[in-house]
């Protein structure tokens, strides 16, 4: 993992999940902790909210909100349309910015209901993403990180 200052000058992207119907509660919840703590661009979403802010901050919004579940780091976006875009899409990421080849990961992927009608098997686009991270990183230092499905 790169562990310059490069992450604590430039804001990253997070989104914080929650149950549907109190998207509106938690953000009123980060809009709180602006005082305290560096956040911005807070949007409710359908299922949570994002919002940008250091490492540092998005993991004390993690440890401070009550209604807000599972903390997601942004690392980038893109379409695709077969599971091989998916796949070589995933693979240009910078996944040596986040991860080595001594990490372990998990991938789980969600569908939502538009993207159902499309790709029917989650467990394969996960997959098909944890391959690409692999090979991104055996690409780079000649090993992978660990696949560890009950504690990464």
């Amino acid at each position: 993992m790169n562990n310059s200052n490069e992450n604590r000058k430039t804001p990253l992207s997070f989104f914080i999940a929650c149950p549907r119907e109190i998207e509106q509660i938690l953000s009123d919840e980060l809009h709180a902790l602006k005082g305290s703590l560096n956040l911005s661009k807070i949007s409710s979403k359908r299922g949570g909210v994002s919002f940008e802010s250091s490492l540092e901050d998005a993991i004390q919004v993690g440890l401070h909100v009550r209604t807000g579940g599972r903390l997601f780091w942004k690392l980038g976006n893109f379409f695709f349309n077969d599971e091989q875009s998916l796949y070589f899409k995933a693979l240009k990421m910078n996944w040596g910015k986040v991860l080595t080849s001594k990490n372990s990961i998990k991938v789980d992927t969600t569908l939502s209901h538009d993207t159902k009608e499309s790709f029917k098997n989650s467990h394969f686009l996960s997959l098909k993403i944890k391959d690409a991270v692999c090979d991104n990183i055996r690409k780079f230092e000649n090993d992978r990180p660990r696949v560890e499905k009950k504690h990464p």
